[in-house]
């Protein structure tokens, strides 16, 4: 038998969870690429993970809220390349 426990700490950090196919390793470092909503153009952007889960990661700091992160074909961005993020439709 297993059990799964999470503990809260009332000092806790907000974390943003991003799939594992967001993370981009700049060298030895995680990144993330950051969507400009203006100009659609990408940032790479490092940043501090929290923890790694089987298909997540929570990122500490290098990011702010509100933020589009492209999180498919992160491995074939360029610095300043112009993407279109897709529109999910809205739930009923």
């Amino acid at each position: 038998m297993t059990a799964t426990l999470s503990f809260e700490r009332p000092d806790a950090v907000p974390v943003a969870e991003v799939p594992l196919a967001a993370i981009f390793q700049r060298g030895t470092r995680p990144a993330v690429w950051v969507v400009d909503k203006t100009t659609g153009a990408v940032e790479l952007r490092l940043v501090v993970i929290a923890r790694w889960r089987n298909d997540t990661a929570a990122i500490l700091s290098g990011v702010k809220d509100g933020e589009l992160i492209a999180t498919a074909g992160v491995h074939k961005l360029e610095v300043g390349q112009i993407v279109k993020p897709l529109q999910q439709a809205a739930r009923p």
